[in-house]
């Protein structure tokens, strides 16, 4: 797996050094993360690292429609929502354990702040997978040979998540990557 992940960074272009930290869980990403503290937190921006190469938007509506399509059923079939689900679950859970404990708002609040830029730090390999299924489907739409390297991109994507990565988060350290095998 971790020779994939340092393969499509080479091929993507990543211009920091790749820090690869391993996880147990979502959980053990989740604490990871949260010791950054909020202000750290929102200093580090978005993911980016499986977003590298978008596909064209489709040339007419009959391909926009097939793309969408196979990217519904490659939702379900890479079970997306119970992976997102997943990875809700420690997030749902400190701000649940913020308001039980009766924290000051302010305190729920950085909570609260801290759990959805961690959220923006995250890619789902289940969801960028299934992106990367209907992003081919639109690459060959648009003229795209599938020995392309925009359609190699979407298929290191793919195969990424079959290896079993379930998730990763990014910080100016590392890629903090969690398996899906351990979840």
């Amino acid at each position: 797996m971790e020779r994939t992940i340092r393969q499509f960074s080479d091929a993507s272009g990543w211009t920091k050094p790749l820090v690869i930290k391993w996880m147990d869980g979502p959980t053990d990403a989740f604490d990871h993360l949260s010791r950054y503290g909020l202000d750290a937190l929102l200093d580090m921006g978005t993911a980016s690292f499986w977003r590298r190469a978008h596909a064209p938007v489709p040339p007419d509506e009959e391909a926009f429609e097939r793309a969408f399509e196979v990217r519904m059923l490659a939702n379900e079939l890479l079970g997306v929502d119970e992976r997102d689900r997943t990875l809700m679950a420690p997030k749902q859970l400190a701000k649940s354990k913020a308001i039980s404990a009766q924290a000051p708002t302010e305190d729920v609040f950085r909570v609260r702040a801290a759990s959805a830029q961690i959220g923006w730090l995250e890619t789902s390999l289940a969801e960028a997978a299934a992106q990367a299924v209907s992003n081919v489907e639109r690459l060959l739409s648009s003229g795209a040979s599938e020995g392309s390297a925009a359609i190699d991109h979407q298929l290191n994507v793919y195969e990424s998540y079959e290896h079993g990565l379930m998730a990763t988060w990014e910080t100016p350290a590392a890629l903090v990557c969690v398996p899906r095998i351990r979840v």
